[in-house]
């Protein structure tokens, strides 16, 4: 008897781990749906981890101290697909999602726009290929020049790094609860 209690536990266990996230491609048609202040509530996720790697402006990013050395500082912002965002602006072109909140109730956002030619409308990052200058991290040349995707996030120009062909796009956890309220008309006297 003991035995059975503790595999029933353990299945309930397995079966919240796995089912309690119900992931969902966000879609114009969803947004419409839900109408923008439900769609505000929900819990967002992007699809894949990213990283932001900064890019170098020659004028602020160099710090020469008195024995002529130069330090450079690579700095990367690194997202996980499991990290929890939510909407702080949404409107039928654009989505931003806030990640993090720094100090000051600062929440930085990154920005998602919809691809007219998706088939599956879905709202991808928002970025401009440019080429840009970053710190060589081998410390051979000490910067280098990289054409690629570039985002703003924080007021601050990043190299956006993903895997794959496919550019990360935005995700939302559709855990709604249904509570159904029922009461019976008893008529008039």
């Amino acid at each position: 008897m003991r035995v059975s209690r503790k595999i029933l536990l353990i299945l309930a266990v397995i079966s919240c781990f796995t089912g309690c996230v119900n992931l969902k491609d966000v879609t114009q048609d969803g947004l419409e749906s839900y109408g923008a202040d439900l769609f505000q509530n929900f819990v967002y996720f992007i699809s894949k981890d990213i990283i932001l790697r900064e890019t170098v402006d020659i004028g602020t990013n160099l710090i020469q101290n008195n024995s002529s050395d130069v330090i450079l500082f690579n700095r990367e912002i690194r997202l996980s697909s499991k990290t929890r965002g939510r909407v702080k602006n949404v409107s039928s072109q654009k989505i931003e999602v806030a990640f993090e909140e720094l100090p000051g109730e600062i929440r930085p956002t990154i920005t998602f726009i919809q691809n007219p030619n998706d088939k599956h409308k879905r709202y991808y990052i928002d970025f401009t290929m440019s080429e840009v200058i970053l710190v060589d991290q081998k410390g051979i040349y000490g910067y280098i020049k990289k054409s690629g995707p570039v985002i703003s996030y924080n007021g601050t120009k990043y190299l956006l790094i993903y895997n794959g062909q496919d550019t990360p796009y935005l995700l939302q956890d559709l855990d709604i609860k249904i509570i159904n309220e029922y009461r019976k008309i008893r008529g008039l006297r």
